[in-house]
C-alpha cells in the first residue's frame, strides 16, 4: 500500500511543488468515499436492476420506484454496517500507517542528507583549519628567521646613536621623545630603548657590570661594528670604539 499511496503523492508533487502529505491523505480519503464506495454501490445497484430486468422482462415506473427505495435503504445499511466500519477499521489505519512510514522515511532521508552535508562541511572546515595552521606555522617560521636576522635592540640603538652623532643630528637623549621615535623606526619597545640610551649616554645610574653582562655588551658592539664595517663607515667605527671603552671598559 505504501507504493500505491506514494505514487499519487509523487505525481501531485511533480505538478504542485509544495504539495504535502496531508493533502495526499485527504485526497485518498475522498477517493475512498467518492470512487470506492460509490463505485461499489453503483455496481450492486446495476446488478439488481439487471436481475430485475431479466426476471420480469420489463421495468415500469413502479419497479423503478421500488428499486430506488430499496437502493436508498440498502445504501444506508451498507453505509453503517460495511462502508463506515471498513473505513474506520481497515482503510484509515492502513492509510495512517502509510503516512507515518512515509514521514519516517522522509525524516530519515533529511537526517541522512544533513549528516552528509555536515560531514562535508566538517571536512571543508578541517581543510581550512589545516591550511590556516600551515600558514601560521610558515609565518611563525618567517618571523623567527627575521628576528634571528635582525640586530639586537642594543645594537640598533648604538647604530642610531652613532649616526646621529656623526651626521649633526640632535644628540639622542634618554627622554620620552627619542624612545618613541626609535619605536616608530625599529618597532622596538620604547622602555628597552630608553634603558639602552641611558646606558649609552651615561645618564642612567651606572652599575658595575657582571662578566655575563659585559660579554653580552661586547657581542652587541660587535654587531654594530660589522654593520659599519660593511658600510665602510670609519667615523662611525671610531665613535663606536670610544663608546665601548667608556661603557664596557675595554
Amino acid at each position: 500500500m505504501l507504493s500505491t499511496a506514494t505514487l499519487p503523492h509523487q505525481k501531485q508533487q511533480n505538478l504542485i511543488p509544495h504539495w504535502g502529505v496531508t493533502s495526499t491523505r485527504q485526497r485518498l480519503i475522498a477517493n475512498y468515499w467518492l470512487n470506492h464506495v460509490t463505485g461499489h454501490f453503483a455496481l450492486l445497484l446495476t446488478i439488481a436492476v439487471l436481475f430485475s430486468l431479466l426476471s420480469s422482462g420489463d421495468i415500469g415506473p413502479a419497479h423503478l420506484l421500488v428499486i430506488l427505495i430499496v437502493g436508498i435503504l440498502a445504501f444506508g445499511v451498507l453505509l453503517f454496517f460495511h462502508y463506515w466500519p471498513g473505513f474506520i477499521r481497515d482503510f484509515l489505519p492502513r492509510l495512517e500507517s502509510v503516512v507515518d512510514a512515509y514521514r519516517t522515511e522522509q525524516q530519515q532521508q533529511i537526517i541522512a542528507h544533513l549528516r552528509e552535508k555536515m560531514t562535508l562541511q566538517q571536512k571543508h572546515f578541517q581543510q581550512q583549519i589545516t591550511t590556516l595552521t600551515r600558514l601560521a606555522e610558515q609565518q611563525k617560521d618567517e618571523i623567527k628567521k627575521c628576528r634571528q636576522a635582525q640586530l639586537s635592540n642594543f645594537a640598533l640603538t648604538l647604530i642610531y646613536y652613532v649616526l646621529a652623532k656623526t651626521s649633526g643630528m640632535p644628540d639622542p637623549k634618554s627622554n620620552d621623545h627619542t624612545p618613541q621615535l626609535l619605536m616608530q623606526l625599529y618597532g622596538i619597545d620604547p622602555g628597552s630603548i630608553r634603558a639602552n640610551l641611558e646606558l649609552i649616554t651615561g645618564n642612567g645610574r651606572r652599575k658595575s657590570l657582571s662578566d655575563r653582562k659585559r660579554t653580552e655588551l661586547v657581542n652587541r658592539f660587535d654587531e654594530a661594528y660589522r654593520f659599519f664595517e660593511e658600510q665602510g663607515f670609519t667615523a662611525g667605527m671610531l665613535l663606536l670604539k670610544d663608546l665601548e671603552v667608556r661603557i664596557v671598559g675595554y
